[in-house]
């Protein structure tokens, strides 16, 4: 029996195996069994579930010294300050990542409200609640830990502005608690691209 994960989407994963052309033994997540089941994730590896689509893979373990606590903080301070219920965290190295679906919930509700059911919230919730798990998320903010020893932290935005695509710093070097009100509750409002 293959080890199975089920992702956002609701997708069933199945890790197996095949062989390289060269005769080593390789690991990857399929929706369907093709190769060998795997029944447990292989020491040293874990499972990732990319944050942009979804899709999952098996990746060498990778170290970081941000901590849950932190993560729990940031995931609060989101919901809090920005008012959202619809984000992904990633953790990348000692980062932690911001992504939000392509398709907002004020999106969401403004097109109820368009279509003449906004009268029907709890329909807006559900079509809410499918976006998050349907939909491409894209990288938004990231906060990186610059000082392991103090928990510092610099918040930087994601630009994609063609030529630019790049992270651009905000502020750096404080506690993840106090960065949370001043550019948390820029999320999902066009005041976050005049953040600079």
């Amino acid at each position: 029996m293959a080890f199975e994960y089920v992702n956002r989407k609701e997708d069933r994963y199945y890790l197996q195996s095949g062989k390289t052309r060269t005769g080593k033994i390789r690991y990857y997540f399929g929706r369907k069994v093709t190769g060998t089941p795997v029944e447990d994730v292989p020491e040293g590896y874990e499972v990732y579930e990319g944050p942009e689509t979804g899709q999952v893979h098996l990746r060498k373990r990778q170290p970081t010294r941000s901590t849950p606590e932190e993560r729990e903080t940031l995931a609060n301070g989101i919901r809090r300050y920005a008012g959202l219920a619809c984000f992904l965290i990633d953790v990348s190295g000692d980062s932690l990542v911001v992504y939000l679906p392509m398709m907002d919930e004020n999106a969401t509700n403004r097109l109820f409200e368009d279509m003449g059911l906004g009268y029907l919230p709890f329909a807006a919730r559900a079509a809410t609640q499918s976006i998050a798990q349907t939909s491409q998320y894209s990288k938004t903010m990231r906060f990186q830990l610059v000082d392991a020893k103090k928990r510092l932290f610099s918040v930087e935005r994601w630009c994609s502005r063609g030529s630019i695509d790049d992270w651009i710093c905000l502020a750096d070097s404080k506690p993840l608690a106090e960065l949370g009100p001043r550019y948390l509750s820029k999320l999902g409002t066009d005041d976050f691209y005049e953040l600079c």
